[in-house]
């Protein structure tokens, strides 16, 4: 008898134990940090070929103001949710680096129920090096398209780092650069 009750109470220490180590598991599974898809492609909008016999400038217009400018670049940041929990919403920052500036940015999803709201507004007269948008909702599988003209510094032949910034409970998962 006494040995029956020592096995029981062995037995049920084990199982609570291997139930304990197992939830633990879990949990970290399931709170790891969330995986983000991330996809920037930029390209200047002139041809760089012939650039250093000839002089082309890109006027672009916005409201009342026109602006020429000679190093012109779009790029496309696509971001996905490849994680596996749905969020009512998803904060995260565009900054670009080494005086490249932004005048044009807009947000899209797949379709209307999708929502990609921008912080921050950039324009020909008010040029900035970040950008903020949040995107409701962000379910898993939901993709964002943000459209963006940048200018790179006179002179310069190339853009620099366009760098996605966004809470520590997501992680970046690169699905490729495009681009130059």
């Amino acid at each position: 008898m006494e040995s029956l009750t020592y096995q029981f109470f062995v037995t049920a220490f084990t199982g609570a134990v291997a139930a304990t180590v197992l939830n633990i598991l879990y949990q970290r599974y399931m709170n790891r940090p969330q995986g983000i898809g991330i996809n920037v492609d930029a390209s200047p909008i002139l041809s760089t070929l012939f650039l250093d016999k000839i002089s082309v400038k890109v006027t672009v217009k916005d409201q009342n103001t026109a602006v020429e400018f000679d190093n012109l670049y779009a790029a496309t940041i696509d971001i996905e949710n490849i994680s596996n929990k749905d969020n009512e919403e998803f904060e995260f920052s565009v900054d670009f680096t080494g005086g490249d500036l932004a005048i044009y940015a807009e947000g899209s999803g797949k379709n209307r129920r999708q929502q990609i709201i921008a912080l921050n507004s950039p324009g020909i007269s008010n040029p900035t090096e970040q950008l903020d948008f949040v995107c409701k909702p962000f379910n898993r599988r939901d993709k964002y398209t943000v459209k963006t003209l940048i200018t790179v510094p006179q002179g310069s032949r190339s853009r620099n780092d366009i760098k996605l910034l966004f809470d520590g409970k997501y992680r970046a998962i690169e699905q490729g650069t495009y681009g130059s």
